[in-house]
C-alpha cells in the first residue's frame, strides 16, 4: 500500500523551485507543473509492476569475457 501523492500545483512548483534555488519564470510554471505531474504518473506506474520473481542485481555478472 502506498500513500497517494499530493496533486502538483503551480504554487507547489514555485515553492520547490525556490527551495532548490532554481529561477522559474512565470511563463514556464504551467508547463513545468504539467511535466512534473506526468513524470510522477510514470513513476507511480512503475510502482505497480510486479517484480516478485526478479532476481536481485547481485546475480548480474558484468565481466566481459
Amino acid at each position: 500500500m502506498t500513500t497517494p501523492r499530493p496533486t502538483v500545483t503551480t504554487e507547489m512548483l514555485r515553492s520547490l523551485a525556490e527551495h532548490a534555488r532554481l529561477p522559474m519564470p512565470d511563463d514556464r510554471v504551467e508547463t513545468a507543473t504539467g511535466t512534473l505531474q506526468a513524470v510522477q504518473g510514470a513513476i507511480d506506474g512503475l510502482d505497480a509492476v510486479d517484480l516478485e520473481d526478479t532476481p536481485p542485481a547481485t546475480t548480474f555478472d558484468a565481466r566481459w569475457s
